[in-house]
């Protein structure tokens, strides 16, 4: 979760956690 919306992980760690899984570009 560090490259899409930094504020966003600031209050939903763990969904951002879950994304860190999938596949980004």
């Amino acid at each position: 979760g560090d490259g899409r919306s930094p504020y966003l992980m600031t209050y939903s760690r763990q969904l951002v956690s879950v994304g860190d899984f999938l596949p980004r570009e």
